[in-house]
């Protein structure tokens, strides 16, 4: 009995010590065991500057690999400046790099799978981040408040993009969102004030709450055909929007505030052929300023307007005699592209579209409009 007493007395006393070896720092940082030889990874204090994250680190004779930037590993962390994060991670958690807002650049390796949320929330100066293809979602708020991002490419491999994901993305003008994502969630591009146009892919079946609300740069907007449901004032207050394309040949049921603060009397709605009826005796769909589908037979030819070479394999020249828009479709109504003119020629390139018939919308700065065929050879 008393063997035993001793025992637990043992276990008591050197539990801690065993607690405590788990973790040890280097350099600026800490690391913790999570599993055998495997470590987690966070800054020793919010003063840190550069994180140069080994894929290797070795403890008292042992080898460890850091697989995890914890959550919270760098809250904060206002100077710092540069990140390196090595193959062997697979995991960053939630506000990982949070509040590093002196971080300009990030390269996320692709041995990661998901960027949790808020990974890169208020990092005010980060300019430019690098997505992998191994990355499979992006969570709620994980580029929230990211101010200075300009661009970004989210994989074909992303199936989810979390509410709020670029919230208050105030210069971001550029991202694709791939056929691979469902659904845009609420508030994910809300007040990016800088977007001018995006691209909703076919895939998209729900558009949240608030999704585009308050894109004031926001021109054109195309929904795709297997929408069913928009969320509350999704595109509230885009006081830029020209044209707004609905691909369902059956209107999505919907409420003025879905287009708050929008004058919806002075745009043209453009729907599948044989559907105009339909949105003409439908609410809201009702108000714009007209129903009207794209057809072949909108040609209008305009001896301002030059189109050479007409058919193409590929690169349409386009002259026009002032600056203008240029919105490309198929000829279901779907938006293939976007693009500014200058005064004098600019190129619309089809290479990489099948070929057949496509219908250019050439809009001027009084937004006047004329449509002409693009053959695709």
């Amino acid at each position: 009995m008393k063997q035993k007493y001793f025992l637990v007395c043992l276990l008591v006393c050197f539990a801690p010590l065993t607690i405590l070896a788990q973790t040890f720092t280097q350099g600026d940082l800490i690391y913790t065991v999570t599993s055998g030889t495997d470590v987690s990874v966070k800054a020793k204090d919010i003063y840190i500057t550069t994180a140069n994250i080994p894929s290797n680190v070795t403890n008292a004779g042992t080898i460890y690999t850091v697989t995890k930037i914890e959550q919270n590993a760098f809250f904060d962390c206002l100077a710092l400046n540069s990140v390196t994060i090595p193959n062997s991670v697979t995991s960053i958690l939630d506000f990982a790099f949070a509040g590093c807002s002196a971080l300009t650049s990030v390269t996320i390796p692709n041995s990661v799978t998901s960027i949790e949320s808020n990974t890169f929330s208020l990092c005010t100066s980060l300019v430019s981040i690098t997505i992998p293809s191994s990355v499979t979602s992006i969570g709620k708020h994980a580029f929230a408040n990211c101010s200075s991002l300009t661009s970004i490419i989210i994989p074909n491999s992303v199936i989810s993009i979390g509410q709020s994901a670029f919230v208050n993305c105030y210069k971001l003008s550029s991202v694709n969102i791939p056929n691979t994502v469902k659904s845009i969630e609420n508030l994910t591009f809300n007040r990016c004030t800088a977007l001018t146009s995006i691209t909703i892919p076919d895939s998209v079946i729900s558009i949240g709450s608030l999704a585009f609300g308050a894109c004031s740069k926001l021109a054109s907007i195309s929904i795709p055909r297997l929408v069913t449901s928009i969320g509350a004032s999704a595109f509230y207050d885009c006081s830029a929007l020209k044209t707004v394309t609905v691909l369902n040949p059956i209107p999505v049921i919907i409420n003025a505030g879905i287009f708050g603060n929008v004058t919806i009397s002075n745009i043209p709605l453009i729907v599948p052929a044989g559907s105009e009826s339909a949105y003409r005796a439908s609410a809201v769909w009702k108000d714009f300023k007209s129903v009207a589908t794209l057809s072949v037979s909108d040609f209008e030819p305009d001896n301002k307007i030059s189109i050479f070479p007409n058919p193409s394999t590929g690169v349409f020249n386009i002259e026009t005699d002032q600056n203008a828009r240029l919105e490309v479709y198929d000829i279901l109504g779907k938006q293939l592209k976007f693009q500014k003119a200058d005064a004098e020629l600019s190129q619309v390139d089809l290479s990489a579209f099948n070929s057949g018939i496509y219908l250019l919308k050439i809009v001027n700065s009084s937004n006047q409009t004329k449509t002409a065929k693009l053959i695709k050879q």
